[in-house]
């Protein structure tokens, strides 16, 4: 059977839901319509009414918002931009002990050479250790879901708790629209990890920041005791400027790729995931970057064409995660085997659920 491939992008047949119109995928087709408000979008306008609407909603006196750092680009840029017009954050690094060297690097510098307080909160070892394990054991395709879950949660906790209340994340459609459904699940769902982690590791997690769904969508929508803003969301920016700019006024070094500033995404994205099921993130992230005009169609095809990492880099990254995650050889072995389950096999929110039909 010949491989289905969109003509305008480098989305292929490993994404499920590919649905081709004229040899164009539902992605690109999706972000021509997605254009006119990326056009159409002022920072600088949005930035004013921004500050304005800090100010009035925190309770806190000396900060205005919360803004969690991982020492990657989106926000470590959003950081910057947030300082320069006026805004006081409260900087917050959800250390879950898979931080690289060159994300401390760059968090490191950011915060100094802005001259803010970084506040840190460490995830317990023993609980995300447990979970991570359990995910990789259920042969499942995201195993990101617990470490995103607890970047979600303490930020919401600290939000919630501190009267702060404003929360400011860097998602950008510009660079981000391109996530296949079929490559992730939601990480938001308490349940699943609590059934995957009792059926794989028989135990339960004693000091995991679970978050309830549920609780999470009254303090948001209802309650307004987290109130989400992202001011990037159609802002169109070239990364390969902005990444020259960050480097130049603070010092921030590129880590390779997407989410890489964190060991375990790197190994899950550009090991695990490719060599388990097939599936390689570059392709997405290409894609918006052909989407957004800042790479050709034929230097992403060409840019696929190299290995997602150097040999050397793969071995050290196995042996990190193997002994950190104290994996015997049964367990690492059939952590790389032809065996794949589903999210579906497991429990799932039926908070969740209920929205999926509702907001369809």
């Amino acid at each position: 059977m010949a491989e289905t491939v969109c003509f305008n992008c480098v989305l292929d047949s490993t994404v499920d839901e590919l649905t081709l119109v004229d040899g164009v995928c539902q992605y690109c087709r999706g972000y021509r319509e997605l254009e006119n408000q990326i056009n159409d979008f002022d920072i600088n306008s949005y930035g004013a009414k921004l500050v304005e609407t800090l100010r009035r909603t925190s309770k806190d006196p000396d900060y205005d918002c919360i803004v969690g750092i991982s020492g990657g680009l989106d926000s470590s840029y959003l950081l910057t931009w947030l300082v320069s017009i006026g805004v006081r954050p409260y900087v917050l690094h959800i250390d879950t002990c898979w931080d690289g060297e060159v994300a401390t690097r760059n968090i490191y510098n950011l915060v100094n050479t802005l001259g803010l307080k970084l506040n840190t909160r460490v995830i317990d070892w023993g609980d995300l250790k447990i979970a991570q394990r359990a995910f990789f054991k259920a042969n499942l395709i995201d195993c990101d879901v617990p470490q995103d879950h607890c970047f979600t949660s303490v930020l919401s906790s600290v939000a919630r708790n501190s009267g702060i209340r404003n929360v400011i994340s860097g998602h950008n459609l510009f660079m981000e629209y391109v996530l296949p459904v079929s490559w992730s699940y939601n990480s938001n769902d308490a349940r699943h990890i609590r059934d995957v982690v009792w059926r794989q590791e028989a135990k339960r997690l004693v000091n995991f920041p679970y978050m309830s769904p549920t609780y999470n969508y009254i303090g948001r929508k209802i309650a307004k005791s987290i109130i989400a803003h992202r001011p990037f969301l159609y802002h169109r920016f070239d990364i390969h400027a902005t990444k020259e700019m960050m480097n130049k006024k603070f010092g921030w070094e590129d880590y390779g790729g997407k989410h890489y500033e964190s060991e375990f995404t790197k190994f899950f994205q550009g090991d695990y995931l490719v060599e388990k099921f097939g599936i390689d993130k570059r392709k997405a992230h290409y894609s918006n970057l052909i989407l957004s005009g800042q790479m050709t169609r034929d230097e992403a095809v060409a840019a696929m064409e190299k290995p997602t990492m150097t040999e050397l880099e793969r071995f050290r990254l196995r042996t990190l995660v193997r002994n950190k995650l104290d994996f015997d050889d049964t367990e690492w072995v059939n952590l790389f085997s032809p065996t794949k389950a589903a999210h579906a096999d497991y429990k799932s929110s039926h908070f969740l659920k209920l929205q999926k039909i509702l907001f369809k």
